[in-house]
């Protein structure tokens, strides 16, 4: 692979860890919510909502964290 290439991957996975980091926050912060839900509010469906939101923005971290370690291995390869 050619040094532009490479340099285009570099970036692209900065930006895919840029993604990651907004979405983690936004993960946590879901999941401070969900953990001040009372008991008798558990049973919802805002809370269910919650737990979903929470499991798809992890699926999605994941998922781009695979996508950047792809990429990083891509860029190391010579």
């Amino acid at each position: 692979m050619n040094k532009a290439r490479r340099s285009i991957l570099r970036q692209l996975a900065e930006e895919i860890d840029s993604i990651c980091n907004s979405i983690y926050t936004i993960r946590r912060q879901e999941e401070m919510i969900l953990d001040n839900v009372p008991e008798n509010l558990q049973s919802g469906e805002r809370y269910e909502n919650l737990e979903e939101n929470v499991s798809d923005l992890e699926s999605a971290y994941d998922t781009l964290q695979d996508a950047s370690e792809l990429l990083q291995s891509v860029i190391d390869r010579r």
